[in-house]
Protein backbone atom coordinates (compact mmCIF):
# COMPACT_ATOMS: atom_id res chain seq x y z
CA UNK A 1 0.00 0.00 0.00
CA UNK A 2 2.88 2.33 0.71
CA UNK A 3 4.15 1.90 -2.83
CA UNK A 4 0.81 3.16 -4.16
CA UNK A 5 0.81 6.10 -1.77
CA UNK A 6 4.37 6.99 -2.74
CA UNK A 7 3.21 7.66 -6.30
CA UNK A 8 1.36 10.78 -5.06
CA UNK A 9 -0.87 10.89 -8.12
CA UNK A 10 1.94 10.40 -10.65
CA UNK A 11 1.07 8.52 -13.81
CA UNK A 12 2.23 4.94 -13.88
CA UNK A 13 1.52 1.77 -15.77
CA UNK A 14 -0.75 -0.50 -13.70
CA UNK A 15 0.92 -3.52 -15.29
CA UNK A 16 4.40 -2.39 -14.27
CA UNK A 17 3.29 -1.35 -10.79
CA UNK A 18 1.37 -4.51 -9.90
CA UNK A 19 3.93 -6.75 -11.59
CA UNK A 20 6.64 -5.24 -9.37
CA UNK A 21 4.38 -5.51 -6.32
CA UNK A 22 3.57 -9.19 -6.88
CA UNK A 23 7.22 -10.00 -7.59
CA UNK A 24 8.18 -8.29 -4.33
CA UNK A 25 5.57 -10.37 -2.47
CA UNK A 26 6.87 -13.60 -4.02
CA UNK A 27 10.46 -12.71 -3.09
CA UNK A 28 9.41 -11.86 0.47
CA UNK A 29 7.44 -15.10 0.90
CA UNK A 30 9.79 -17.52 -0.84
CA UNK A 31 13.22 -16.07 -0.13
CA UNK A 32 12.71 -14.15 3.11
CA UNK A 33 12.71 -10.58 1.84
CA UNK A 34 15.82 -8.55 2.62
CA UNK A 35 17.66 -11.64 3.91
CA UNK A 36 17.47 -13.28 0.49
CA UNK A 37 20.57 -11.68 -0.97
CA UNK A 38 18.55 -10.79 -4.08
CA UNK A 39 18.90 -7.46 -5.83
CA UNK A 40 15.16 -6.79 -5.87
CA UNK A 41 15.19 -3.57 -7.96
CA UNK A 42 17.30 -5.31 -10.62
CA UNK A 43 15.00 -8.34 -10.60
CA UNK A 44 11.96 -6.09 -10.99
CA UNK A 45 13.64 -4.34 -13.93
CA UNK A 46 14.66 -7.65 -15.53
CA UNK A 47 11.14 -9.04 -15.03
CA UNK A 48 9.67 -6.00 -16.79
CA UNK A 49 12.12 -6.32 -19.70
CA UNK A 50 11.30 -10.01 -20.08
CA UNK A 51 7.51 -9.65 -19.89
CA UNK A 52 7.43 -6.67 -22.24
CA UNK A 53 9.22 -8.74 -24.92
CA UNK A 54 7.34 -11.99 -24.37
CA UNK A 55 4.46 -11.27 -26.74
CA UNK A 56 6.83 -10.75 -29.67
CA UNK A 57 8.80 -13.84 -28.66
CA UNK A 58 5.59 -15.90 -28.69
CA UNK A 59 4.66 -14.44 -32.07
CA UNK A 60 7.99 -15.59 -33.53
CA UNK A 61 7.47 -18.99 -31.90
CA UNK A 62 4.07 -19.32 -33.57
CA UNK A 63 5.38 -18.19 -36.97
CA UNK A 64 8.68 -20.11 -37.03
CA UNK A 65 8.01 -22.87 -34.51
CA UNK A 66 9.02 -23.13 -30.88
CA UNK A 67 12.21 -25.05 -31.70
CA UNK A 68 13.52 -22.43 -34.13
CA UNK A 69 12.34 -19.27 -32.32
CA UNK A 70 15.12 -19.18 -29.69
CA UNK A 71 17.73 -19.03 -32.47
CA UNK A 72 16.20 -16.09 -34.35
CA UNK A 73 18.39 -12.96 -34.30
CA UNK A 74 15.54 -10.58 -33.46
CA UNK A 75 16.00 -8.07 -30.61
CA UNK A 76 12.89 -9.26 -28.76
CA UNK A 77 14.12 -12.87 -28.85
CA UNK A 78 17.62 -11.93 -27.71
CA UNK A 79 16.34 -9.71 -24.86
CA UNK A 80 13.80 -12.27 -23.70
CA UNK A 81 16.27 -15.16 -23.61
CA UNK A 82 19.13 -13.13 -22.11
CA UNK A 83 16.92 -11.68 -19.39
CA UNK A 84 15.35 -15.07 -18.66
CA UNK A 85 18.82 -16.58 -18.19
CA UNK A 86 19.84 -13.73 -15.88
CA UNK A 87 16.71 -14.19 -13.76
CA UNK A 88 17.24 -17.96 -13.61
CA UNK A 89 20.85 -17.50 -12.56
CA UNK A 90 19.89 -15.01 -9.86
CA UNK A 91 17.19 -17.33 -8.51
CA UNK A 92 19.56 -20.32 -8.52
CA UNK A 93 22.10 -18.27 -6.55
CA UNK A 94 19.42 -17.26 -4.04
CA UNK A 95 18.37 -20.89 -3.63
CA UNK A 96 21.98 -21.94 -3.00
CA UNK A 97 22.33 -19.06 -0.52
CA UNK A 98 19.19 -20.18 1.28
CA UNK A 99 20.37 -23.81 1.41
CA UNK A 100 23.62 -22.72 3.07
CA UNK A 101 21.74 -20.91 5.86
Amino acid sequence: MNSIRSLRGAKTSPFEHFSALTLQIVIDCVFGGSNSGLDVPRLIHDWHVMTSNLSQFFLWAMLFGKDLAPYLPFPSVIKTLRTTRMIQSTIRSAIQHKKRL
